[in-house]
């Protein structure tokens, strides 16, 4: 008997299933939603975008634990987004695209802006669908799982 691999792949898992969880998505995504908002409005108040700064290394060993970490940081996301399916991709992908861009920040001040701009539409993105995950977990009847 052969086994069909489409049907023995594993399921996406659901992480907004519940009330609560759907509304702090909601809220968590509307902050900082706010704190781009800000940041593009007044862009004195935006700090580095290095994961890590040079207090303890320095150098090419910086640089390349930041490239470490960067790497990491992407691979988490795309897995994130794979193991998703969708309203909830589309909640993923776009706090996919503030994790993996906030990084090359530190690449300039011109990457700055524009990729402060990526990151606003990618959480406008992730609030839209967290408000339509709500609002669906609001109108189901009985929410069984509370956490």
């Amino acid at each position: 008997m052969s086994v069909n691999p489409v049907m023995s792949s594993s399921a996406p898992r659901w992480v907004l299933t519940t009330r609560r969880r759907s509304a702090v998505a909601l809220v968590l995504t509307g902050y900082v939603f706010a704190l781009t908002v800000r940041e593009l409005l007044h862009p004195g108040h935006s700090k580095s975008g290095w994961l890590l700064d040079s207090g303890v290394l320095h150098g090419w060993y910086l640089v390349a634990l930041n490239a470490f970490f960067y790497g990491c940081f992407c691979w988490a996301a795309f897995e994130w987004i794979r193991n998703t399916s969708g309203t909830e991709r589309a909640f993923v992908a776009g706090w996919s695209a503030v994790f993996v861009l906030s990084p090359l920040k530190g690449l300039g001040p011109q990457w700055s802006i524009a990729i402060s701009f990526i990151e606003l539409t990618g959480l406008a993105l992730s609030f839209l669908a967290a408000l339509a995950l709500f609002l669906t977990a609001l109108m189901v009847k009985g929410d069984a799982t509370s956490s």
